[in-house]
């Protein structure tokens, strides 16, 4: 490559991570950013429960060339990593399109894990992509309109809803899904009380990851919106209408896995850590390649596996890279303390930060309020806001 010649930067995956890189990068000159997504929309995977019970697909989904403008130095395309070569420097995508690289983001995120449970991957629903969050919601639905006529023992078990994993997107989901059928059934002239909501977590408490404090107010918040919760229980079957764990079984006509990811297939050929990461120095990049960078859920770094930890990833690479063009060398990656704000039902959430444990209404604006900050980060306010009318309007059936 020509010296004098903008320097290429490819990243693979249009998250959190990918996009901090490509939105950093983009305000620097002599640079040539190419972001490959394997699809045309970012999906906001934190809020991605809404879609199930009344949001529109615009509140979560954001297509990519509204987060980029056309004076920016970047290139979207659609397409899927198969593999890069260190020495030539040129990753290839499974189409067989290549692309040369002066630096190389991988930032391909997570999937489901179902752990090999039997009837698991066939039978339940998954809940990782938009699309997955639409098709829960066809489904209840379907539910609600074929509910009619149908016997009192039918009812019970065609309401039985059975949400497995006790972390953020399982808690988000069960807080919400409690009072949407519940109201729905209303609508469909069935008694809410055929409505039961089960929440089932292998570890003794749910939001295992959090302090004991915002696990006990997430519990009681749970059981005050009727929704059962079943700790230091595992799943070890699924078939057509019930779930077993540990022993017990349970009749339920949808079951929604929310409990396992693993790092992308795609990471596969990389060397991984003792935690199934992929293994990276201080500044992110490879052991084995200081041009080849991952961010993310994919990296073996602090903050892996959160959205707040894919971000701070990508404006560190990001800024590695700037200061590599430099010829400067970066000072390794440090996670700032962050906090956490897991919103249950309507008008509540609890938030964590240090030491700090609060719940209620404050928590619940605060939650909303950082989302509304990180759409207007990536697209313009006159969108979001735009946006948001269309919700509105959709929520009181103008629409």
């Amino acid at each position: 490559m020509d010296k004098n010649s903008p320097k290429k930067v490819v990243i693979i995956g249009g998250g959190f991570g990918g996009i901090a890189v490509a939105k950093k990068l983009s305000k620097l000159k002599d640079i040539e950013i190419t972001l490959i997504t394997k699809s045309p929309l970012f999906e906001y995977y934190p809020a991605l429960y809404k879609l199930v019970t009344g949001a529109l697909a615009i509140e979560v989904c954001v297509p990519y060339n509204k987060i980029f403008k056309a004076s920016d130095n970047i290139t979207v395309l659609e397409g899927f990593y198969e593999s890069y070569d260190k020495n030539s420097k040129i990753v290839t995508l499974l189409d067989g399109r290549t692309f040369a690289y002066d630096y190389l983001v991988l930032a391909m995120g997570s999937q489901t894990n179902y752990f090999g449970i039997e009837g698991i991957e066939e039978f339940a629903f998954a809940f990782k992509s938009s699309f997955e969050a639409l098709r829960l919601k066809q489904h209840f639905l379907d539910l609600l309109r074929a509910s009619q006529d149908i016997s009192k023992d039918d009812l019970v078990e065609r309401f039985h809803v059975t949400v497995v994993g006790g972390g953020p997107s399982g808690v988000e989901l069960a807080g919400d899904i409690t009072t949407y059928l519940r109201k729905m059934t209303k609508r469909y002239h069935i008694s809410p009380s055929f409505v039961t909501i089960d929440l089932i977590e292998s570890n003794a408490r749910v939001l295992a990851m959090l302090p004991e404090s915002v696990s006990k107010k997430s519990e009681a918040r749970l059981r005050k919106l009727k929704v059962n919760i079943y700790t230091n229980r595992t799943l070890q079957a699924q078939d057509l209408d019930s779930v077993t764990a540990s022993g017990m079984t349970i009749k339920s006509g949808t079951v929604i896995w929310t409990a396992g990811t693993k790092i992308n297939d795609s990471f596969s050929s990389l060397p991984l850590d003792v935690k199934k990461k992929v293994s990276v120095k201080e500044d992110l990049s490879l052991p084995e390649d200081e041009n080849v960078f991952v961010v993310g859920d994919g990296a073996g770094a602090p903050g892996s596996g959160l959205a707040q930890g894919a971000m701070a990833h990508g404006k560190y690479v990001a800024s590695v890279i700037a200061l590599k063009l430099k010829n400067k060398k970066p000072s390794p990656f440090k996670l700032k303390p962050t906090g956490y704000i897991v919103p249950i039902g309507h008008n509540w959430a609890v938030l964590s930060y240090k030491k700090i444990t609060v719940s209620g209404f404050i928590p619940w604006v605060m939650r909303s309020f950082v989302d509304f900050k990180y759409f207007t980060s990536i697209v313009p306010f006159s969108y979001v806001l735009e946006v948001f009318r269309q919700g509105k309007k959709y929520r009181k059936g103008k629409c």
